[in-house]
């Protein structure tokens, strides 16, 4: 669904090896989609929505959500940014609109819908002004059928940085392990100071081989192995430092919802930012040249859009079955 100027837009994706899309239909302000797991064949469907930012709009978005409901009574879970606001809590200044905040809570009651919160922020949206106002704008509500199927289920939040708005992510509790990947030489390691060190003190170590051939192959299988190994430290190193500035930007984040900052913490939230902005063209240069685009530069922040590339690349090279 595209955007209105800055306001609205929505996208909504499934991979292709988890789940079997039934049904989608699209509304003005939401997208629902009726899947099925491969895993267990379970069905339930997904409702998207990002609500009216206007005071003319919601009460159409309340008739809409009313509308989409009644559609289907299987499991449901629904997402995105409802712009509406359900408490006083809800909101900083402790300024909302009662009249709203009802009709919402009576769609909720109504269909009798549990919201997974998040426990480690209070707020979703900030305006990022200097005496900011924030509130509770986005939220992921389920069905009760949704939530006995998956009683693990649990919401957590991620970095805000490069958005007014706190990405929540649904965790269903289940347990997910990970593939070994194949050797590749990555571009990124273009950008470290000791690539050029590491590849010179390989290159040179004493081979007991004479056949040129063969001297060539024992270096380059010497330098994959120190590279994979080097490569693992330099990723283990920029994830906990990745982690350790999102985790102290965070801190002040939350601080400042109560607090106002001084020049030296506003300096401090400036430095997180250009050290993750760092981190983040390493990250963007790893994606680009995953997904083999070349049609989008690097520096736009793409990082999201070459990972999606990469994934439609993996899928199409999968082998489901072999046949005699």
């Amino acid at each position: 669904m595209p955007a209105c100027g800055t306001a609205g837009g929505i996208l909504v994706g499934f991979r292709s090896n988890k789940f079997n899309i039934l049904s989608w239909s699209k509304k003005h302000f939401c997208i629902s989609a009726h899947v099925k797991n491969i895993s267990d064949n379970f069905s339930w469907r997904l409702i998207t929505v990002y609500g009216s930012a206007y005071e003319e709009g919601k009460q159409e978005f309340i008739n809409e959500l009313h509308e989409i409901l009644s559609e289907w009574d299987g499991p449901t879970l629904v997402g995105g940014d409802f712009n509406l606001i359900r408490t006083v809590s809800d909101k900083n200044n402790g300024n909302i609109n009662f009249h709203w905040a009802d009709a919402f809570n009576e769609w909720i009651n109504h269909w009798g819908l549990i919201e997974f919160k998040n426990p480690t922020r209070a707020y979703t949206w900030t305006n990022n002004q200097e005496h900011p106002t924030m509130a509770v704008l986005d939220r992921i509500l389920a069905s009760i059928d949704f939530e006995n199927h998956y009683p693990l289920a649990n919401v957590r939040s991620v970095s805000r940085l490069g958005s007014d708005h706190i990405p929540l992510i649904l965790d269903f509790g289940l347990h997910q392990t990970k593939k070994d990947h194949l050797f590749l030489f990555e571009k990124w390691w273009l950008e470290q100071e000791d690539f050029y060190d590491i590849d010179v003190d390989t290159w040179r170590k004493h081979c007991p081989l004479t056949n040129p051939i063969e001297v060539w192959q024992f270096k380059i299988r010497a330098l994959r192995k120190k590279l994979k190994g080097w490569s693992i430290n330099i990723n283990a190193e920029v994830r906990k430092k990745k982690q350790a500035l999102s985790e102290e930007f965070d801190i002040l984040d939350v601080f400042s919802e109560e607090n106002n900052f001084t020049d030296e913490e506003k300096d401090r939230m400036q430095n997180l930012k250009t050290q993750l902005e760092q981190i983040w063209c390493i990250e963007e240069i790893k994606a680009k040249q995953r997904s083999r685009d070349r049609n989008v530069k690097e520096g736009d922040r793409n990082t999201s859009y070459f990972q999606t590339i990469a994934n439609q690349r993996k899928r199409k090279k999968r082998i489901e079955v072999l046949q005699g």
